[in-house]
């Protein structure tokens, strides 16, 4: 498993969380829903059934719900916008939208997304206050 492209820094328990999560649901569970994005790992791994190495994406709500999936359109459209927002420094993933797309697809179908993203709020240094004294 390799690590390719979060969505923000990532501290060990999160990304911990994201990659070994057993309770993560089928993106297909959140088809016209709304995902307000907490955090999202974009990570390489041996597929279960093919034994080759494909490219997953996890997506943590802020609800702490964790979203899966390993579609390949779905795939390209989040590492596109991870790549914009890796040139534009202070943006990020705010939502994203799944929705199934009926197609020429030997399964017939396919999932993409609407994906919005998100300016970040730029923390206030935070600087000790200055004391003067008189003499």
């Amino acid at each position: 498993m390799k690590i390719l492209m979060t969505s923000r820094e990532l501290n060990a328990n999160l990304k911990y969380k994201l990659l070994t999560s057993d309770d993560s649901k089928p993106i297909e569970e959140a088809l016209g829903m709304q995902i307000n994005v907490d955090a999202l790992i974009l990570y390489t791994d041996t597929d279960r059934r093919s034994g080759e190495e494909r490219t997953f994406v996890k997506i943590a709500d802020v609800d702490g719900e964790v979203y899966s999936t390993g579609g390949s359109v779905l795939v390209k459209q989040i590492t596109k916008a991870l790549e914009f927002c890796e040139g534009e420094p202070g943006w990020t993933i705010g939502t994203i939208t799944p929705s199934k797309v009926k197609g020429a697809k030997s399964k017939g179908a396919y999932y993409t997304a609407t994906i919005n993203l998100k300016e970040i709020a730029q923390e206030e240094p935070n600087e000790a206050p200055v004391e003067f004294h008189l003499n």
